[in-house]
């Protein structure tokens, strides 16, 4: 569940990401960090309890850490909570279809697949917080502005206008996913429109940037806009205007 706490924080510049000891370390800069030591955490989905993922310094300084035997990792916690689960009980891992393509229930389709049936498994909402003082000040988002921070952070509800997000998710070998799907939409106004999502994945076996474009919107007649074309890519590296952003209500 996601714990709203009465603080916005947009993250700037100076990102950077680097190899070391078999882990992808990703920094970035708060520039008006008013906080002391903080931890970015998310919840374990099979266990409950909280996984580190990096940590903010007193002087605002970001490091996401991404370990590179997070597959591995991921099995082991899953085979350790079959040992006290209920008899009946199991667990599955989504594949590069599933999340991307033909048998996902957000892009049904046709699509070309290259080892379509490669595990996958991306990093998960991520909450900054003091665990010395107990606190959560918000929820992590890596996008090209605030409005679209708010608009994740609001479940994809509301108008959006054109912008991107940024995800990692980590891949067991080399997959690629290529196509097209356009799904006929309604508004709340009662209105109709097509809206296009566009594929181009080229993944190799670890961690890969996705980028997540709304590229077009739909503009209904109550002002609302809505995503009417969406490019998934990839990227090599952060895009230079990206933002890391902590939001939660106020």
């Amino acid at each position: 569940m996601k714990t709203k706490i009465n603080f916005f924080l947009s993250i700037a510049g100076l990102l950077s990401s680097f190899l070391l000891n078999a882990q992808l370390y990703v920094q970035g800069s708060i520039p008006n960090w008013n906080y002391d030591d903080a931890l970015v955490v998310s919840e374990d989905f099979v266990t409950g309890k909280m996984d580190t993922w990096g940590s903010v310094s007193p002087n605002g300084e970001v490091q996401l850490v991404l370990e590179y035997d997070f597959m591995t990792i991921l099995k082991e916690k899953a085979e350790a909570a079959k040992k006290d689960a209920p008899q009946g009980w199991s667990l599955s891992f989504k594949t590069v279809a599933d999340t991307f393509g033909s048998n996902s229930s957000y892009f049904p389709g046709d699509f070309v697949y290259e080892n379509g049936d490669a595990v996958v498994a991306g990093v998960p909402d991520l909450i900054v917080g003091s665990e010395a003082k107990k606190e959560k000040y918000g929820m992590l988002y890596m996008a090209n502005s605030p409005e679209m921070a708010k608009w994740l952070y609001n479940y994809q509800m509301g108008s959006i206008n054109p912008g991107y997000y940024i995800q990692y998710f980590f891949v067991e070998k080399d997959a690629s996913v290529k196509g097209q799907v356009s799904i006929l939409t309604g508004t709340n106004s009662g209105e109709e429109f097509d809206s296009v999502t566009q594929i181009d994945l080229k993944l190799e076996e670890g961690w890969n940037i996705i980028k997540r474009e709304i590229a077009e919107v739909f503009t209904a007649n109550d002002g609302s806009t809505y995503p009417s074309k969406t490019i998934i890519s990839q990227e090599k590296v952060l895009p230079a205007d990206v933002q890391w952003i902590v939001l939660a209500d106020n």
